[in-house]
């Protein structure tokens, strides 16, 4: 949703509020391509002064070579289009201002950010276990030096 010469097209669709959501659908939805495809909720005019972003592509169910989107998965985009909500991870709402920054995007992974995976550490965390490993690695290594020595020397 994107490509260059699209840009004033989407941006006059957005000024004149006609888009009012963009739904992404699971990669190899239809025969013939794995593109991911996007799902636009266009009005005649939104009473809205924002779009709603919702990512689906992960609601889906593998169906011989397609993914198919189950009674579950279109009642949840449902609810989250009715809702009208951010949703960490599955909707937001962006408004035109936001839009407009970013160039008139309408790709859905750019305003919906997957939630950060609970047991990930903290970069601070990772740097402290990596200072005392390496540390354990300089002692280890030093214990090497003294055993290859005394090999060496008897």
């Amino acid at each position: 949703m994107q490509r260059g010469g699209e840009k004033e097209i989407r941006k006059r669709m957005l000024l004149e509020n006609n888009v009012d959501a963009v739904i992404s659908i699971p990669p190899m939805s239809f025969y013939g391509t794995a593109t991911p495809a996007n799902i636009l909720i266009m009005r005649k005019s939104s009473v809205f002064r924002d779009v709603l972003f919702i990512d689906g592509s992960s609601f889906f169910s593998r169906s011989r070579r397609l993914n198919r989107l189950g009674e579950d998965a279109i009642d949840k985009i449902l609810s989250l289009y009715v809702g009208r909500k951010t949703v960490d991870g599955l909707a937001c709402c962006v408004p035109l201002k936001e839009l407009e920054g970013g160039d008139w995007n309408l790709t859905v992974s750019r305003y919906v950010v997957p939630p950060v995976t609970e047991g990930v550490e903290s970069v601070a965390s990772l740097l402290k276990r990596q200072d005392k490993l390496h540390f354990e690695l300089s002692v280890l290594q030093q214990e090497m030096r003294v055993l290859l020595n005394k090999d060496n020397v008897g």
